[in-house]
């Protein structure tokens, strides 16, 4: 049986190549300018200090780290006490994947004495540790909840997500990643019911095919899970899966997952399923993402009906650093539009959401999310009509 009917995948990819192409032909960024300024400056001046440092800059947040570096290793020879160009040279250093290198050029930065790029450079110092280590654990927690206007959508969350990588010692850097995550949600107004709950593990190599972190990267993995939705019945997956991400230009990005496996459900037994993911990025600007993902997913040869399950979503979000407050990390603003579309024999679902969200970092590792929206649902069964909804979140990375 075709899991992945062709006109899917046609419409997958033509959705991006729609997307893609006009975000393209934008107009030059501001970043873009001020490196092609910059670059005019050190070609009448090639000694230029502040040329070189600006030319740097703007080549870092163009993602274009090897000329940064270039750039960077001659500024720091012609200056060696030049304590920002270090912290430069080793953001590039450790966007290009040279960890242990981009560690021992933090290390002089936060020993020059220059306390503000020393403050600047030991969050990334700590970072390019860890990950130059042979083994390294990260995760995050999170408690939180939700109040909407239909009480079945009103509930207290909590989560956990851990991630273990370990170098796997081979000349191309690869590593393996086993990543744990659970998620419970307890449905305040509605007693009766049992916990909503999600457990999952996914654990393989991550396989880079070229030299340095913006190469494309595949990571394929063992997929365990299980679930537990608001009805009480749980459904199980055993699977095989693969994640690839790729660069598209400067601007643009390209994350393809594609999964398969045995699926079992307390009320629809035993069957298979398998699941397409596309995600477009591109960056409008330094500060501003738009991302587009869709996916198809097919579960097959359960007792009661077979059935497909599609999504769209387009994000937008924006970086920023609020002028009123002293923030050891950007802050992030965005929207969101989703749809959802789930179709079988009995049953047709569907659900339209729209969203804005905000990440607020109170700490260099606790934050609070915080995003309103409004949805609307119908099924063949009931009509649930819509809601408006509230999500408060606080949380702390390690």
């Amino acid at each position: 049986m075709t899991y992945f009917p062709a006109a899917a995948v046609r419409f997958a990819c033509v959705a991006l190549l729609t997307v893609m192409p006009p975000a393209m032909a934008l107009a030059s960024t501001p970043q873009e300018q001020a490196r092609d300024d910059a670059f005019e400056r050190m070609y009448n001046a090639p000694t230029d200090r502040d040329a070189m440092l600006d030319y740097a800059r703007a080549s870092i947040a163009l993602r274009d780290f090897e000329a940064a570096m270039a750039v960077l290793e001659r500024l720091v020879a012609l200056e060696p006490d030049n304590a920002e160009a270090r912290r430069q040279l080793a953001l590039a250093q450790f966007a290009l994947g040279a960890d242990e290198l981009a560690a021992q050029t933090l290390r002089r930065v936060v020993d020059s004495g220059d306390e503000a790029a020393a403050a600047r450079a030991e969050p990334y110092l700590r970072a390019a540790e860890a990950r130059a280590a042979p083994s390294n654990l990260s995760g995050s927690v999170s408690l939180g909840g939700t109040l909407s206007s239909n009480a079945a959508d009103r509930g207290a969350e909590a989560g956990l997500t851990l991630s273990w990588r370990h170098d796997l010692g081979t000349a191309g850097g690869a590593t393996w990643l086993t990543r744990f995550s659970v998620a419970a949600r307890n449905y305040a107004d509605r007693p009766d019911d049992p916990e909503r709950r999600q457990i999952s593990l996914r654990s393989g190599p991550v396989l880079r095919t070229g030299p340095n972190a913006e190469s494309a990267v595949l990571h394929p993995y063992l997929l365990l899970s299980t679930a537990r939705g608001t009805d009480g019945a749980d459904t199980r997956r055993l699977g095989l899966g693969a994640n690839l991400r790729a660069r598209l230009g400067t601007r643009g990005g390209l994350v393809g997952e594609l999964s398969a496996g045995a699926l079992d459900t307390d009320l629809t037994g035993s069957g298979r399923f398998a699941s397409l993911g596309l995600t477009g990025l591109y960056r409008l600007s330094e500060a501003t993402t738009l991302s587009l993902r869709l996916s198809h997913e097919d579960r097959r040869g359960l007792t009661i009906a077979d059935e497909i399950e599609r999504q769209a979503t387009l994000d937008i979000w924006h970086d920023f650093r609020p002028g009123f407050v002293e923030v050891a990390r950007d802050w992030r603003v965005g929207g969101m539009l989703r749809g959802v579309s789930i179709t079988s024999d009995v049953r047709d679902y569907d659900e339209v959401t729209a969203g804005v969200m905000a990440r607020m970092w109170v700490s260099e590792q606790g934050f609070v999310d915080a995003a309103l929206g409004r949805s609307r649902r119908s099924d063949t069964a009931s009509t649930v009509g819509s809601s408006n909804w509230v999500t408060l979140r606080m949380g702390w990375e390690f």
